[in-house]
């Protein structure tokens, strides 16, 4: 006999049946990875606003995080359904895994989520600097005086 499991991000299902008729959704990883894609676009568009950029940065971060977590763990679930069947009473492999381009796509947004979420750190660290404040320089040597008249002292270098 021939057991098929059939498992997604939003049920589980085996032919024949193998257990509790009630629990179809046993590895139901779809809404939690529905609200924390939701919630990185919502912090993106927090981001790009300059008023809550702090805000979205940290958000973005926490949601891609946990995009990636859910992914995850939904992989380790899958893992560990494999393990439980994977060998037959000889001894010989039983369970043949066979990932679809959904799982694929699920971990690439993971990792793009979390790639983005860095590179929006690194963003803010790289703001620009205002040029509104008194620049006073100092000129070639100590004998050196500017054309107000103050002699600056220092070793060259500009003073913001």
């Amino acid at each position: 006999m021939e057991l098929v499991i059939t498992t997604s991000a939003w049920v589980t299902r085996s032919e024949p049946p193998s257990g509790p008729p009630e629990n179809p959704a046993l590895f139901a990883a779809g809404w939690p990875l529905v609200i924390c894609a939701v919630v990185v676009a919502c912090a993106v568009v927090l981001t790009l606003r300059e008023g809550t950029a702090f805000v979205g940065r940290v958000l973005v971060l926490g949601a891609a995080g946990a995009l990636a977590g859910v992914v995850f763990l939904y992989l380790a679930l899958v893992e560990r359904q494999r393990s439980l069947y994977s060998f037959g009473p000889a001894g010989e492999p039983a369970a043949e895994v066979h990932y679809l381009g959904g799982t694929g796509m699920l971990v690439s947004g993971a990792i793009i989520a979390v790639a983005g979420a860095v590179l929006a750190q690194q963003r803010a660290g790289s703001a620009p600097v205002e040029e509104d404040g008194v620049v006073v320089r100092s000129l070639g040597g100590e004998d050196d005086t500017p054309p107000f008249g103050i002699a600056v002292p220092g070793d060259g270098r500009e003073a913001r």
